[in-house]
């Protein structure tokens, strides 16, 4: 992070590789959390988990989409679950994670807002809810893989990653 004159800051781009390295670990870390989160989520966890669901699908099919709130929605969905793994130390390694990919992610809802509205995100999370709501930590596991992975290949079409 470079802070610049007038207070601006400029984020260092991540290199394809550097990025590809960081889905797979998202991958595997919050692939896991989750699986927990399916096991362990009470209802209260279900309800803010659809709450930040039913913000994003409203930001992402506003007219035109806000992207803004769309990318804080999710944030906001993904953390929710997250917390419901009820595992801090777990968390604390999810926002390292996401310290460094945040600003590529962002690029993703911000570069296509048009990819939101009824997109692989909208279809991933409704996937996701339901499977933490059955309590079905490998469909939980698979949904929110689908989500990292159809952002992860969004952003590499995008061809915003040095090489």
């Amino acid at each position: 992070l470079e802070v610049l004159p007038g207070r601006a800051v400029r984020v260092p781009v991540l290199s394809l590789a550097q990025f590809r390295e960081l889905t797979r670990l998202r991958l595997v870390v919050e692939g896991f959390a989750a699986e927990e989160a399916a096991r362990q989520a009470t209802p209260a966890d279900i309800d803010r988990i659809v709450a930040f669901d039913a913000a994003f699908r409203q930001a992402a099919s506003a007219e035109p989409p806000d992207s803004a709130a769309a990318v804080a929605a999710n944030r906001d969905l993904h953390f929710a679950l997250y917390e419901a793994a009820a595992m801090p130390s777990l968390i604390e390694m999810i926002e390292r994670l996401w310290l460094k990919a945040g600003p590529i992610l962002n690029l993703d809802m911000r570069h296509e807002p048009r990819r939101l509205e009824g997109g692989s995100a909208m279809q991933a999370h409704a996937r996701l809810l339901e499977a933490v709501r059955r309590r079905d930590a490998p469909a939980a596991r698979a949904a929110l893989e689908d989500d990292i992975a159809a952002a992860a290949a969004h952003i590499e079409e995008t061809g915003q990653l040095r090489a």
